[in-house]
């Protein structure tokens, strides 16, 4: 009764329990046996501490003796019970309130899922349940073109007891495409024996999209919308490495710029240079098989990525294709240009393994290799090109030292009346003399002049000294109808600057203005009609003379020389070779000569070299020519000895 009173004496709920319900002495009395966790006790502080209650009665020789009663303090298990179901509940909201699928799968693949949280139901349409209790949906809901690696890789991670994380494609109900990212690995027990396999699957979809779109804008080219030089050089390699295990095509790249394309960003401005840009990959991209893709590697140079070629006159058929796409006329308010490219082409051999670099570098180099041949041409790249290349480059540094030592002179070549035997005209030839060594052939290094821009600055002094020169010679040697006649390059005449550097060569020269005449090649001429009569114009406004060289070279008909307001033209000297046992040479000279005579123009033969061509050129109508026969190009003293003897001749 003390003790009941003291420890035992209420019910749970506070109220007081009665002696004769204490399970105590009930047990103790009637030799029940009692067990409750749900009892409490008073301490001696006068707080309550909830108890697991014990009892067991005594029996000896089947008498009641007594009972053992045993309390368990519940303070503790209870905190670890709140605390389990407080962190259970903290749990289940963040499992339900994440965006991002949490399951529960079985240690091996047989086990199949076991759970998955409802957030499975919105991001692919099917309800925990469902994808619990069909084990073939998880892998069914995989994107078919990434089934098999998952699988594989699936089966690997559980058999072997190896983490899993993936990114691949499920397929929603409604037939969605969701990336997702799912990883999980095994939870173990107390002594390390695998349980099963949590994880999370996360909706990756607008990662996706953000990568495809960064993807995107690294591997497109922002002017052209074509693949770019990063994604060029990446393919290039993913493919080399392909070609070379095994298989039987070749693979191959065509590397092409755009010849004088800087006149076009010089003269009408980069606006309708980058429009012509994506022009000319249109154009390219319309001519592509499947298996080829072009892009731009930057400035005016494209390349094109050909796959799967069966031969090298597949690549060069494909190549013809794209120069004749390109070659067709520009247009842009108002103003025509007729394009033009230099290509080079590289193939790898069959089943080779391919380095990217040496074939992007070998389509290079082929393609310097057609722009020194004349532009405009495709060019198959062959070994010797190399050290072709190298050679080029070391003109390439001699001619930067040879413009700042002046080591360039000019020759001049007489142009006669060959019915007086007249100087009518000097041309000035461009020659270079390196310290201590013979001269350079202009062959050598006006290719590579030209395609370096130091033309320029080449023509420029050339124009200025041969301009000083003849100015000279009229004034010392009273030759006041002596000309002078300056080859212009197409690099020079599509450049911004000719206009001045014609004007400045005349003012301080003090040449007239109409003893200079401006040659112009035909092949030239015949590249955009209305960029051409522009440029024609601006010369001609300076008071020059235009004549147009190499006559008969451009394979154009006469008709087209009524567009242009030209003085002469020249006849090429392919002509005037064989003029003399050539029927049809000669019969084309003379129907040059009637048509010049027709439009009112000077004609002048090129390459006379013996005296029957002087003489059937003479009977045909040909007044003026120019060749060895006549007189070799000479150095300005000697040139002055010929004047100053052919002036006290005349006399």
């Amino acid at each position: 009764s003390t003790i009941h009173g003291a420890f035992h004496h209420s019910y749970p709920n506070g109220e007081p329990r009665p002696i004769s319900d204490c399970p105590i002495t009930t047990a103790s009395v009637n030799g029940d046996a009692f067990q409750s966790d749900s009892l409490t006790l008073w301490h001696r502080d006068g707080h309550i501490i909830p108890v697991q209650l014990d009892v067991r009665p005594i029996h000896i020789d089947d008498e009641l003796h007594g009972a053992v009663v045993v309390f368990t303090d519940l303070r503790q298990r209870i905190a670890s019970e709140e605390a389990l179901q407080a962190a259970e509940s903290r749990l289940e909201i963040l499992v339900n309130e994440m965006p991002a699928v949490t399951f529960i799968h079985g240690r091996t693949v047989e086990d199949g899922m076991i759970f998955i949280s409802p957030q499975i139901e919105w991001m692919l349409g099917y309800s925990p349940k469902e994808w619990v209790s069909n084990q073939q949906l998880p892998m069914q809901r995989v994107h078919p073109d990434d089934r098999d690696r998952i699988s594989a890789v699936h089966r690997t991670a559980i058999e072997q007891e190896l983490d899993f994380d993936e990114e691949y494609r499920k397929i929603s109900r409604d037939g969605a495409v969701v990336w997702v990212q799912t990883r999980s690995r095994l939870v173990y027990d107390a002594e390390g024996k695998p349980l099963y396999r949590m994880g999370i699957m996360s909706d990756i979809s607008h990662l996706k999209r953000l990568e495809q779109h960064l993807e995107t804008q690294a591997y497109t080219d922002s002017v052209t919308g074509l693949r770019n030089r990063a994604w060029f050089i990446k393919q290039l390699h993913t493919v080399g490495d392909a070609n070379g295990s095994g298989l039987t095509d070749r693979l191959a790249v065509i590397f092409f710029d755009l010849d004088d394309f800087k006149v076009v960003n010089d003269s009408l401005g980069h606006q309708v240079g980058d429009i012509l840009l994506w022009t000319i990959g249109d154009r390219v991209g319309q001519e592509l098989p499947p298996t080829a893709t072009v892009a731009r590697l930057g400035g005016d140079e494209f390349t094109v990525l050909f796959e799967s070629v069966s031969s090298t006159e597949e690549v060069q058929e494909l190549a013809e294709r794209i120069l004749h796409a390109i070659r067709q006329p520009f247009e842009y308010e108002g103003r025509s240009l007729l394009p033009a490219a230099s290509m080079g082409i590289a193939v790898s051999e069959p089943g080779s393994t391919v380095d990217p670099e040496t074939l992007l570098t070998g389509a290079d180099l082929a393609m310097y290799d057609a722009k020194y041949a004349g532009k405009n041409k495709i060019a198959l790249f062959e070994p010797h090109m190399s050290s072709r290349m190298w050679d080029r480059m070391s003109i390439e540094l001699a001619l930067r030292r040879a413009i700042e030592n002046e080591e360039f002179v000019v020759h001049y070549q007489p142009i006669f009346d060959l019915e007086s035997g007249t100087v009518l005209e000097l041309e000035a030839l461009l020659r270079w003399q390196p310290p201590g060594e013979a001269l350079v052939p202009p062959g050598d290094f006006i290719p590579v002049a030209e395609q370096t821009g130091q033309i320029i600055e080449i023509g420029r002094w050339t124009l200025l000294e041969a301009t000083r020169q003849v100015a000279a010679w009229r004034q010392e040697l009273d030759l006041s109808e002596l000309r002078l006649a300056v080859n212009l390059s197409s690099v020079q005449y599509e450049h911004p600057s000719l206009y001045r550097d014609v004007i400045r060569a005349l003012e301080e020269s003090d040449l007239p203005a109409d003893r200079l005449t401006l040659e112009i090649t035909e092949s030239r001429m015949l590249r955009g009609t209305d960029q051409i009569i522009e440029t024609l114009d601006d010369l001609r406004s300076t008071g020059a003379r235009l004549a147009i060289d190499d006559f008969g070279t451009g394979f154009s008909s006469l008709g087209y020389l009524r567009h242009y307001t030209v003085d002469s033209l020249k006849i090429d000297r392919s002509f005037i070779e064989d003029v003399v046992v050539s029927p049809g040479d000669a019969a084309i000279v003379q129907s040059v000569i009637a048509v010049a005579r027709t439009l009112n123009l000077d004609v002048t033969a090129e390459g006379i070299e013996t005296g029957e061509q002087e003489e059937l050129l003479r009977s045909i109508g040909c007044h003026h020519g120019q060749g060895f026969y006549l007189a070799r190009p000479m150095p300005a003293e000697d040139m002055t000895m010929f004047l100053t003897q052919r002036t006290r001749a005349s006399v």
